[in-house]
């Protein structure tokens, strides 16, 4: 996934990634947790990454994406802050040692192919946590996928660059494909095209509640967009946090 997609993937994003930072530290408070290790969990280009090791925690970045590492590691040597990060699958992925909290920010579990790979990182999860650490993630919903993406087309577009995102609904298949072309001005006359195609995979909120069960996490609360508020019909993201 992503190659040359990762070196235009921030500039077409939208998110108030500090709304994410301000949402733990919510959690964090009404848990009375103060976590000292963090991993990040599908980091991408570090846009979590970052501001959670500036808001003073030890974070650790892990993605499957050498590019999109490549990127964040580089965001952190600009902004001066020290932080690991590792090239894994986050199926599959091991620690050296216990942290104390796990977060996978912007959907990335909706990237696993069902609920069998999903199971897989929910189990890595929890052994790479310690006691009592704490596992928070969102997913969008089917409402958002089926709904507001759906069978749409979207256009964004800047000063030098602008990005078709073509997507398509599978309900049989549970799944929204995303096929998206961006032209980027290159010199006066000319555009160079990036093309990607990525899937997610629809999840229910009370399928992976109860695979968090199964692995062993004994507290598993579900919000909607960034809320304590309980998700509603047309919420657009689900919140997962999940007690070891």
């Amino acid at each position: 996934m992503y190659d040359d997609f990762a070196k235009i993937y921030d500039r077409f994003q939208k998110t108030d990634y500090d709304e994410f930072i301000r949402f733990y530290g919510s959690v964090f408070e009404r848990l009375s947790f103060t976590p000292k290790t963090v991993v990040d969990l599908g980091c991408g280009s570090g846009a979590v990454t970052v501001p959670l090791a500036r808001a003073g925690y030890e974070v650790t970045g892990i993605d499957i994406s050498p590019d999109m590492l490549a990127i964040a590691q580089n965001k952190a040597d600009e902004a001066g802050i020290d932080i690991l990060f590792l090239n894994m699958d986050m199926r599959t992925f091991a620690l050296p040692a216990p942290v104390d909290c796990v977060i996978s920010a912007l959907d990335c579990v909706n990237y696993l192919e069902g609920l069998d790979d999903a199971g897989a990182a929910f189990e890595r999860v929890y052994d790479s946590l310690r006691d009592g650490g704490v596992f928070i993630f969102d997913i969008n919903s089917e409402y958002k996928l089926s709904s507001i993406l759906g069978n749409n087309t979207f256009v964004y577009e800047d000063d030098s660059a602008f990005c078709v995102w073509d997507c398509g609904y599978f309900p049989d298949d549970k799944v929204v494909s995303f096929e998206l072309n961006f032209f980027i001005k290159e010199h006066q006359n000319g555009y160079k095209r990036y093309s990607e195609y990525q899937e997610e995979t629809i999840f229910s909120a009370g399928e992976l509640k109860e695979l968090l069960l199964e692995r062993g996490f004994s507290e598993v609360s579900v919000f909607g967009d960034l809320t304590f508020d309980e998700p509603g019909p047309e919420t657009e993201r689900l919140f997962f946090v999940a007690r070891k």
